[in-house]
This record gives structure tokens, sequence and C-alpha cells, in this order.
């Protein structure tokens, strides 16, 4: 009899953690190559209200806990609505890895409007933009970014390469926002 009340207080929670959890909604996508650079878009729906989404877009520090293949995040100087931050890691497609290390100036506009520029070795010029929309429940992210290669990258590469990345970070990050907006329900 005790097994069975275990088992089904078990099933009842799992039943209950699945209906609470939905999946990032991540739209298409889209990477091409022109101009010497690449450039990217996508839109992503996450299941949580904007304040956590824009505190984990502004967790530099503990964004490796939660971003693939970040290792270091550090906020060099943060004034307001500004920040300047160092990140490091290695990316990973396939059988290549690339390290990387990059600096980048991040600011947030009044309107969920955020702009973030930066260099690193491999790349030239990278620029950011990203707006958020809010209702009660969920928050989209729309994104654009465009990066200029520091040396020749074929196009073919760079923009599946560029397409997987974007993909793989969007998809990690709000999973973090889903995750923190149900602990604050339960909360």
């Amino acid at each position: 009899m005790r097994a069975w009340a275990c088992r089904g207080v078990l099933l009842l929670a799992l039943a209950l953690s699945s209906a609470q959890t939905r999946a990032v909604e991540l739209g298409p996508v889209t990477v091409d190559a022109r101009e010497g650079g690449f450039f990217g878009q996508l839109r992503c729906v996450v299941h949580a209200p904007v304040e956590i989404v824009r505190a984990v877009l502004t967790d530099f520090e503990h964004m490796p806990a939660f971003v693939p293949n970040l290792e270091h995040s550090q906020i060099l100087e943060h004034h307001g609505n500004v920040y300047r931050i160092r990140q490091r890691g290695t990316v990973h497609w396939g059988v290549f890895s690339q390290a990387f290390e990059s600096e980048r100036r991040v600011e947030w506009f009044p309107d969920d409007h955020l702009v973030s520029e930066g260099s690193s070795e491999t790349f030239r010029r990278v620029r950011s933009d990203m707006r958020l929309f809010a209702n009660a429940e969920e928050t989209t992210l729309e994104y654009r970014i465009e990066m200029t290669p520091a040396g020749w990258l074929p196009a073919f590469l760079g923009t599946r390469f560029m397409r997987h990345e974007l993909a793989e970070q969007f998809t990690a990050m709000g999973r973090e926002m889903e995750r923190r907006a149900q602990l604050q329900v339960r909360h």
C-alpha cells in the first residue's frame, strides 16, 4: 500500500511539473551572408514575464551556468543602463571548435530595446539589436545581429554555424527564463 501511495505522489508531481513547463517557442532562425558579413534574425517566445526576461539577459556574471559554450562572463563596468562586459568560451559545431573572447558594450533603452556592440579576435565587428514585447503570460524577443569576420569565412559555413549558435543560445536562455518564472510561481 505504501509503495502505491509513493508511486501515486510521484506520478502526480510529474504530471504537475510537465503541465506547468512549456517549451521555448523559437521561430525560424534566418542567417544570410552579404557585403562581407553575416546577418541573422530570430523571434523567440518565452513563457515568462518581461521582468524575468530582463533579469536573465543582464545576469552576465552567471551566464556560464546556463549559456552553452560560455566559460567566463564578467561585468567590467556598469553605469545605469550601460554595461561593458567580457566573455570567453569555446563554440563547438560538429568536429569544429573555436575559442573566443569578446568585449561588448550593452545598453538597455527604456522601451525594452537592447543594443550591443563589440568585437573579438574572430569578428572585427558584432552589433545586435533586441526588442522585447510582453503581455501578462509571455514575452517575445525579436533579435537581429550583424557580424563582420576578422578574416575570410566561407558563406556556407558561416551561415550554418551562426544559425546553430543562435538557436542553441536562445533556447538555453529561454529555458532559464522559464525556469526562473516557475520558481517565482512556486514562491
